[in-house]
């Protein structure tokens, strides 16, 4: 009998609590994924006719693996063209309009004319400041492309020395300029502005290899402290060589991943168990009532048949 009660009470529990257990998944969920849309345009350009680079692709394919596992749209590409660049930022421009979260990750050379930023494309061949609109891609254009969406995310690992315009009148600018903010977008160069980035000697270059860390490692960890410790990272890895900078800011915290739901899961069966428990006291407690009652009404009746018997 105590074990079907049992049972009654623990059903009765999660039919009350089981909505306030949900809420409370659904709170740690809006820390992390919050159930938006996420769209991602992922470049890594390495195969350049003034001479390759080493880590771009590896980079860029990374990325794109790890944000695919938190539940991005990702597109990827890997030694894009001008035209490549152009199509592709077309189709992503439509996605981000609809999207919750816009990101964009390029890998590869970009350059500084003028205190403009641009990507560079592995067919680009500028023989002055006036190929650059024609055969680059300014960074501004890539952040307007991005839309509507409420959060959007740029990472450049694109800082690096770059051979093609050193014999531009404006050229031969160390690293990237900063770049023009605008609200709700977050911007994450590899290094700071008006300085190099490393290529690195492994798989991936330094800032990639300490983002990649945070990215498949960030379970509740919001995005400023997220960046926070991907400088850090780098600035280890390279003893101090290169220091990643981030620009503009978001309008409220963005989380890669919620936390861990384990530990949801446990606090909610042990509020169910706490309930059940609670429940089985006060039935066990009314039952004693109950039997005290009864046991009080049984010798009351016999003291009356006594009484009318003498």
């Amino acid at each position: 009998m105590i074990k079907f009660a049992r049972q009654v009470m623990i059903i009765f529990a999660l039919i009350f609590l089981g909505p306030l257990a949900l809420s409370a998944d659904k709170l740690a969920d809006a820390k992390g994924a919050g159930g938006e849309s996420r769209v991602a345009l992922v470049i890594g350009n390495t195969a350049y006719p003034s001479g390759a680079l080493a880590n771009p692709k590896n980079d860029a394919t990374a990325v794109a693996a790890a944000l695919k596992k938190m539940g991005f749209d990702v597109d990827l590409k890997l030694n894009a063209s001008k035209t490549d660049i152009d199509s592709m930022l077309s189709r992503f421009s439509l996605k981000a309009d609809k999207a919750g979260v816009a990101m964009v990750f390029y890998a590869g050379h970009g350059i500084q004319v003028g205190g403009i930023n641009y990507i560079v494309p592995i067919d680009a061949a500028p023989q002055s400041e006036r190929d650059l609109k024609r055969q680059m891609v300014k960074m501004d254009d890539v952040i307007e492309d991005m839309g509507n969406a409420k959060v959007r995310l740029v990472f450049f690992d694109a800082c690096r020395d770059n051979p093609i315009t050193r014999s531009f009148s404006r050229g031969g600018t160390r690293g990237m300029a900063p770049p023009v903010e605008a609200t709700g977008t977050l911007i994450s160069f590899s290094t700071k502005h008006g300085n190099t980035a490393l290529d690195g000697e492994g798989q991936h270059s330094p800032y990639t290899q300490a983002l990649l860390s945070e990215l498949n490692g960030s379970e509740g960890i919001e995005i400023e402290q997220m960046l926070r410790r991907v400088q850090q990272g780098v600035r280890k890895a390279t003893n101090g060589q290169q220091e990643p900078w981030r620009y503009g800011s978001l309008d409220g915290d963005f989380y890669f991943k919620a936390a861990n739901p384990v530990d949801n899961s446990k606090a909610q069966q042990e509020l169910v168990e706490r309930a059940v428990q609670e429940s089985i006291k006060r039935s066990n407690e009314k039952s004693a009532l109950e039997r005290a009652e009864l046991q009080r009404t049984i010798k009351a009746e016999q003291d009356e048949a006594l009484r009318r018997a003498n």
